[in-house]
């Protein structure tokens, strides 16, 4: 969280240790029901390690962090956000916003009350009631799923690509992508790029991901045919 005290420490807790409780939490995944759960009590039991870490420290009081975790398993995406984060899905030539920002304009956009534009410029645009650590005393994290198809583009990012990019530059990035079969790794560089130029002054994090066929599977069903 910029301009909180040891906003990069939270950060790196954050991603250490989910990095550490998810596979210790899940095990065997072939043997995994619902991911979602698993999800929400990892999320819940990193907060209470941020918002532990920050208490005893007074360097480090009040740091904070946000978070999106998704884990693509079995033709779905799981995933658990708290913050402003986001995870996008590029499908059939629409996009869409997966999470829900923990923010007061977040809230007041999604119910229609604010523009995008309108959003962008509000004075506490920046204003987060649920964070990872942050001096919150107790979070409820968006955990939910969805299917995957073929063709599908997920873009994963922090608040920094947001403030560069607005939604029909997301949704030209991926139009063009798709008609001209670019690479994940090449359209993620774009937008980093794209976006650092366009505002860069906040910390820009993404990760983009492209749903393809499985072609291992369908030379098998080929040489069984």
């Amino acid at each position: 969280m910029g301009g909180a005290n040891g906003g990069a420490v939270a950060s790196h807790l954050v991603t250490r240790e989910l990095s550490r409780f998810l596979p210790a939490m899940i095990g065997d995944f072939t043997q995994a029901g619902s991911l979602e759960p698993t999800i929400l009590e990892a999320i819940l039991a990193t907060h209470d390690y941020v918002s532990e870490v920050g208490n005893g420290r007074i360097e480090l009081l009040g740091m904070g962090a946000t978070v999106v975790a998704a884990m693509f398993f079995r033709g779905e995406v799981h995933f658990g956000h708290v913050g402003d984060s986001r995870l996008y899905r590029f499908r059939g030539g629409e996009l869409q916003q997966l999470t829900h920002d923990h923010s007061y304009v977040g809230r007041l956009q999604e119910t229609g009350e604010l523009s995008e534009q309108e959003a962008r410029e509000h004075p506490r645009r920046n204003l987060l009631y649920q964070a990872m650590g942050g001096r919150c005393s107790e979070i409820e994290p968006q955990v939910s799923s969805t299917d995957l198809e073929v063709g599908d583009w997920f873009l994963i990012c922090s608040d920094g690509v947001i403030d560069g990019l607005w939604d029909r530059d997301l949704l030209e990035a991926f139009t063009n992508a798709e008609s001209l079969k670019v690479p994940p790794e090449d359209v993620g560089s774009q937008l980093l790029d794209w976006a650092c130029e366009q505002s860069g002054t906040d910390d820009t994090t993404l990760f983009v991901i492209h749903v393809e066929e499985d072609r291992a599977s369908e030379e098998v069903e080929s040489r069984s045919s």
